[in-house]
């Protein structure tokens, strides 16, 4: 994920060396306004429900449990075009796999797009935002960000990474421990764009559903935090 802060203060540190450092860290955000791909958005286009991990927790299960206690080979997989996305997969598998075809693709550390490092995958973003309704003028002081005319939005791609797990058949799946996923579940907003809706009554059923998610949510909470009380007891 894109932390918005440090890369607008590395954009403003880079362009702009006259800025001080208070100049610098004092700076009206700006490139949240062009960050409006679904990527960077908190709204679910899937349905009501999201369940999180860190890619870090995923790792550790998939080494235990697929690799042998090894660490996992990062492979450029693919890259996907659609008409107003390009998806960059990344393939994730055992050093020992048997899979002759699977060692065909080339190292991620080739990639010019994304790399591995400390448990997080660095994306290189070349597309943020799905379309622009600002534009941006410069000068000795900084950024200055202006709305556009209704009439001048301008339409663009955008692109994001996803990973793929290599699992060889007739293996188990990846297990989660039930009490991650208990603590991942999250009941989430419905984006304006719900793919999971096949018709506007389907639309409104899932945001009804979404507050009895929250409710669900918190029910977890409640039981977690008694049944941490008694264990303490």
């Amino acid at each position: 994920m894109m932390r918005s802060s440090n890369q607008q203060r590395s954009y403003l540190q880079k362009n702009f060396p006259k800025l001080s450092p208070e100049q610098t860290e004092s700076h009206e955000p700006f490139l949240n306004k062009f960050t409006n791909s679904p990527v960077f958005q908190r709204e679910s286009r899937y349905g009501n429900y999201r369940i999180t991990f860190p890619l870090t927790g995923l790792m550790e299960l998939y080494q235990q449990q697929h690799c042998g206690g090894k660490k996992p080979v990062l492979r450029v997989l693919k890259t996907m075009f659609y008409k107003q996305e390009i998806l960059y997969a990344v393939l994730i598998h055992s050093p020992d796999t048997e899979n002759k075809h699977v060692k065909t693709f080339p190292l991620l550390e080739e990639s010019r797009v994304a790399h591995y490092e400390e448990g997080e995958i660095i994306w290189r973003a070349q597309a943020i935002s799905d379309d622009i309704k600002y534009k941006i003028s410069t000068s000795d002081e900084g950024v200055e960000v202006e709305e556009r005319n209704g009439t001048e939005n301008v339409f663009y791609v955008w692109d994001h990474v996803c990973l793929a797990f290599h699992l060889p058949t007739n293996t188990q799946p990846l297990k989660v421990p039930s009490e991650k996923l208990m603590t991942a579940i999250e009941a989430c907003e419905l984006h304006e764009m719900n793919l999971m809706a096949k018709d506007p009554a389907e639309g409104k059923r899932l945001q009804e559903k979404e507050e009895r998610d929250k409710l669900y949510k918190r029910a977890v909470e409640v039981l977690n935090e008694e049944k941490n009380g008694a264990v303490n007891a």
